[in-house]
């Protein structure tokens, strides 16, 4: 699995967050390239939804919600932060990967749904209970994906 777009701003805890400066590049993204992105993003799978919204210097930014297609995971706000700041970077590997399947429906399995919410549990430190053991279901997507996060 791969993340993108983790700003420290809103997910300070999270292993894949940099802080928004890191980000900017001297060259803004082309236009139809950036229009493609957001597009890509917005359609994202809502896999968790965080009880809370996000705000920038008071101004409220929409909900705390995390997109998935299956390989990528980003926060709802990444594509608000592309469309107010076209100077980010955004990494080769997600634009090539946007390119690649923008015109493929974003859709996830319930099996890819669930092992995606698993992942992200280690992405954002959640907690399992104790003598939790993952549904089989999972457990054999993580025998063959594995649990690593390759932040970006």
């Amino acid at each position: 699995m791969n993340a993108v777009g983790f700003f420290k701003t809103h997910h300070p805890d999270v292993k894949c967050s940099k802080d928004i400066n890191d980000f900017f590049s001297n060259e803004a993204i082309n236009e139809v390239e950036l229009s493609m992105i957001v597009s890509y993003l917005e359609k994202g799978v809502p896999v968790i939804s965080l009880i809370s919204d996000l705000y920038e210097e008071g101004e409220r930014i929409g909900p705390n919600i995390i997109y998935s297609d299956g390989l990528w995971i980003w926060p709802s706000y990444y594509s608000v932060y592309l469309k107010k700041y076209p100077r980010l970077t955004i990494p080769d590997e997600f634009i090539q990967h946007v390119k690649l399947n923008k015109d493929k429906p974003l859709g996830l399995s319930l099996i890819e749904r669930k092992y995606t919410q698993y992942l992200l549990t280690k992405l954002l430190y959640i907690r399992l209970a104790t003598g939790f053991k993952l549904p089989e279901d999972v457990d054999e997507m993580v025998n063959i994906r594995g649990e690593v996060i390759q932040c970006y």
